[in-house]
């Protein structure tokens, strides 16, 4: 049984062993290298849908916005959960040499979520409704190879995700999640990522692997891994 708490289209993961608050969501690496050039992408999982755009507005200067989305999933216990995500951001580019890209990007932003556990098939004393807003202000520095048919980036993204106003009364193994999130509901992340995109010079193939690391508490927990799989497509 599982049971997905969702917030900045980032998912929360209840299963029968053991609670999981948070899991990494794609990161938009454009790696622009002139002006006017956009890139539009979509990615995702088993859990998470992602669209992405990015624009370089400047010989320097690009913008991105980001959305996630968990839609409503339900199991065989009435278990479940939903959520949605919407980033914005803006930051610095530039060619390092013809094929190697520099760029640093500063994000904000908002999702809500709602989370049910029934009793059936959770541990004891575990059930219960979460919801919660949450933010997330992160700086995502990034840099990648450029050909005409592959390229490979190496970002790291480091954010301070937030909870606000948690309210419900979602119980696990004896434990009231709501006071739980609302004493300490501040958590840093550091969430290194590979990227690998091959394909033709406009539309390519994306995998992208990404790790996160809870700087504030180490046994908070959390997903240390995803993937994703998608396409994105150079304008």
């Amino acid at each position: 049984m599982k049971t997905y708490l969702i917030c900045i289209g980032l998912c929360l993961a209840i299963s029968a062993c053991t609670p999981t608050f948070y899991m990494p969501d794609t990161q938009n690496v454009p790696l622009f290298s002139a002006k006017k050039q956009t890139h539009i992408a979509g990615a995702g999982n088993g859990d998470m849908i992602n669209l992405q755009v990015a624009h370089a507005v400047g010989d320097n200067f690009g913008v991105m916005l980001n959305g996630a989305l968990v839609p409503d999933k339900v199991d065989e216990n009435g278990n479940g959960g939903k959520g949605s995500y919407a980033e914005l951001g803006g930051g610095y580019f530039t060619p390092i040499s013809d094929n190697f890209r520099f760029e640093v990007y500063g994000l904000a932003g908002f999702g809500s979520m709602r989370n049910v556990n029934t009793s059936a098939g959770s541990g004891a004393g575990s059930s219960g409704v979460f919801e919660s807003n949450i933010t997330r202000i992160s700086v995502q520095p990034a840099v990648g190879f450029v050909s005409k048919y592959f390229s490979a980036a190496v970002s790291g993204r480091l954010g301070s995700l937030n909870y606000m106003n948690p309210k419900g009364n979602l119980v696990w193994e004896g434990e009231e999640q709501v006071s739980k999130i609302s004493d300490k509901s501040n958590y840093f992340l550091l969430e290194p990522a590979l990227t690998l995109r091959a394909g033709l010079p406009k539309v390519k193939l994306q995998y992208q692997l990404t790790g996160s690391m809870n700087l504030t508490d180490k046994d908070f927990p959390q997903q240390t891994s995803s993937s994703s799989i998608g396409l994105i497509l150079s304008l």
